[in-house]
């Protein structure tokens, strides 16, 4: 590094670059928190029920299927 701060290896400063042509900069992320209302507890208890019962679903047909092409063979 020259003392301008500049890289002088080309390899270096091809890596340091996009392919907009833009230099990649460090980013710091912060994260805040926020105290949001409690959530409907009824409303997400009706979701993951829905959700058991399409991937029971889900499984009794392959089930199925699998034991159809058992008794098929």
């Amino acid at each position: 590094m020259s003392r301008t701060y500049r890289h002088n290896d080309k390899e270096k400063r091809k890596a340091d670059y996009r392919k907009g042509g833009r230099p990649r900069k460090d980013r710091n992320i912060s994260v805040r928190g926020i105290r949001r209302d409690t959530p409907d507890l009824q409303r997400l208890s009706r979701a993951v029920i829905a959700l058991a019962l399409a991937e029971a679903e889900r499984e009794a047909a392959n089930d199925d299927s699998r034991a159809k092409e058992l008794r098929d063979d």
